[in-house]
């Protein structure tokens, strides 16, 4: 059948009003496209000089030689990445020190340059984030806290519930220790006495028993209900820690029950840690023979 050249033409015709239609409607499209990219960079751009404001105020009034993170800005979540760039331009240009992820120090000046931080200020910054307890200080710092010994490390050991690589931070010496449980601020006292107990036996400048006496005295210091969440942190240490937690425990407080302790740990253990029984006149019951 043929087609008449007329119908042939409308049929092109036709086809080009379509694209036509669609080359238009795809102009309009993009155009919407194009402003609304330049209103999302308008918002960023007024955005991040609004948090910049913010962040350099903010900083203005915080005490040369302070240490601080993400928590000292009122910024709301979605503008954190404008806050984490801005801090981050500020740390190129000097005015502030990155320590580690989201911890900054503002440097203290003087003839001889910038002075690093203040070692306490480092460690609030290792093991606090904001309001929320994240790690402890332990090993020789500790032990010295407790009274245990008189050296002083020049590593700060913290222990945290994360796995962190050793770092060196403005000068100090940082190793991290795992703990594998939850812990707040307030069992950070009990679980320095708990690695002293757990470490006893190499504890530098002081013999076995007269660590076991300061800690005694120590413990004696605790408050009942100290004393049993003592008891479940003990739980998650090594059962020779356990056994000596309970020896102490049962021995000078015998209102507290240390049940738990005593069926957690294996009857024919036996646990070698130099504890003479005059000390710790029920220590064979705890299969300390020694």
């Amino acid at each position: 059948m043929l087609i008449s050249t007329h119908k042939i033409l409308q049929y092109l015709h036709f086809h080009y009003k379509c694209h036509y239609t669609l080359y238009q409607v795809n102009n309009i499209i993009n155009l919407t496209n194009y402003f609304a990219l330049l209103i999302f960079a308008s918002v960023l751009i007024v955005r991040m000089k609004s948090v910049d404001s913010v962040v350099k105020k903010c900083i203005e009034n915080v005490p040369s030689g302070q240490v601080f993170d993400y928590s000292l800005f009122p910024v709301r979540g979605d503008a954190f990445l404008a806050l984490a760039k801005s801090l981050s331009r500020l740390a190129k240009q000097g005015q502030i020190v990155r320590l580690s992820r989201g911890k900054y120090y503002k440097p203290r000046e003087s003839v001889f340059g910038v002075l690093k931080p203040d070692e306490n200020q480092l460690i609030l910054s290792l093991t606090q984030a904001g309001d929320k307890t994240i790690g402890y200080v332990t090993g020789i710092a500790a032990f010295n806290y407790l009274g245990l010994t008189s050296q002083v490390s020049n590593t700060i050991m913290i222990a945290r519930g994360s796995n962190q690589p050793s770092k060196d931070i403005f000068g100090f010496k940082v190793r991290f220790v795992k703990r594998n449980f939850r812990f707040t601020r307030d069992d950070v006292k009990l679980l320095q006495i708990l690695d002293a107990l757990k470490d006893i036996k190499k504890i530098p400048d002081i013999t076995v028993r007269e660590s076991l006496k300061i800690l005694i005295t120590n413990l004696e210091k605790l408050k009942a209900d100290e004393l049993q969440q003592m008891i479940r942190l003990a739980q998650r240490y090594p059962p020779s820690t356990r056994a000596l937690v309970g020896a102490i425990i049962e021995n000078r407080f015998s209102e507290i029950r240390v049940v738990s302790l005593y069926k957690s740990l294996n009857p024919l253990s036996k646990y070698y840690i130099g504890i003479d029984q005059d000390v710790l006149p029920n220590k064979l019951k705890w299969n300390i023979v020694f």
